[in-house]
């Protein structure tokens, strides 16, 4: 009991500064499902949404969700290919409930101003995973998941360009292409 209160306050401590909501890209189609029950989530919505790297799944943090599109441009301007996606709303306090670890690391993402703002949901196990995609599954049924359409990414990622936010030589070159079709 104690080892876990030195847990949890060791993480807490360490993590105070992180921001409250987490934003990670998925396609929303993949978790379509008249169940709420994990066992039943399609392979495709872990396998591919939910896809990890040396066990961490890759988020960007926001202060509320007045902030979404700092995230949004985070995600849309780290893409190879600009594309209409999705994206979930993750709140801070599951994972720390939920003894999942998260660190602050900094985000490969062209708009500069805001790699600070990335953060690894780290020590990652088939268990820690199933908990996510339910939690994800829970959070689209709340509302919580919001459709971003290519002209609308395209417009954004410009916009910050134009005002410095975006090192457009950091942009991948067909991302660089389709801002350049009129």
């Amino acid at each position: 009991m104690v080892a876990r209160l030195y847990r949890w306050c060791y993480f807490r401590l360490r993590e105070k500064n992180i921001m409250e909501l987490f934003v990670r890209k998925i396609k929303r189609p993949r978790w379509d499902q008249t169940t709420d029950d994990v066992a039943k989530i399609r392979a495709d919505a872990i396998t591919l949404c939910l896809r990890t790297s040396s066990n961490k799944l890759s988020v960007w943090g926001i202060h509320s969700e007045k902030d979404i599109n700092q995230a949004i441009l985070a995600i849309a301007s780290s893409l190879d290919h600009l594309e209409t996606f999705d994206i979930v709303i993750l709140e801070k306090d599951f994972f720390v409930k939920n003894n999942i670890d998260f660190v602050k690391s900094d985000g490969e993402t062209a708009a500069t101003y805001c790699k600070q703002d990335h953060v690894d949901i780290t020590n990652l196990t088939y268990e820690k995973l199933g908990v996510i995609a339910s939690y994800i599954l829970q959070q689209i049924k709340k509302g919580k998941c919001h459709r971003h359409r290519l002209l609308e990414l395209k417009d954004m990622i410009e916009k910050a360009i134009a005002a410095g936010k975006v090192e457009a030589d950091l942009l991948s070159e067909f991302i660089i292409k389709k801002i350049n079709k009129a």
